[in-house]
Parts: C-alpha cells; sequence; structure tokens
C-alpha cells in the first residue's frame, strides 16, 4: 500500500526501540502476506448517516 520494497521491513521484537521509525501490528484479520482482506458486507450499527447538503450536523 505504501509502494515499499519487501526489504524496507524488518522483524523486530515486541517491545521496539522508541525512536523505531514504524511499528506495524497486525489484527486477528490477518491471514497471511498477500492474502485480501474483504470489505464488511454491511455498515456497522449506529454510526451517524451525513449527507452533503446537512445543517446543523454536530459530531457524535
Amino acid at each position: 500500500a505504501m509502494g515499499l520494497p519487501a526489504s524496507a521491513l524488518k522483524q523486530g521484537t515486541q517491545d521496539a526501540a522508541p525512536m523505531a521509525e514504524m511499528k506495524l501490528v497486525l489484527g486477528a484479520d490477518f491471514k497471511g502476506a498477500g492474502v485480501p482482506i474483504g470489505a464488511p458486507s454491511k455498515a456497522p450499527s449506529g454510526i451517524q448517516k451525513v449527507e452533503a447538503d446537512d445543517e446543523n450536523i454536530c459530531a457524535k
């Protein structure tokens, strides 16, 4: 997704140094390198629906 070569990733330890460039945490939906994850079949319940012409929108 970032256009980096595979050589840019190096396996580190659980406790990376404070100045580490980036820490990647994989979630439970990670099935393996190159295995795509699918989008959810429906939107989560309880989300706020906002249309472009709505007025007086207050973030929840």
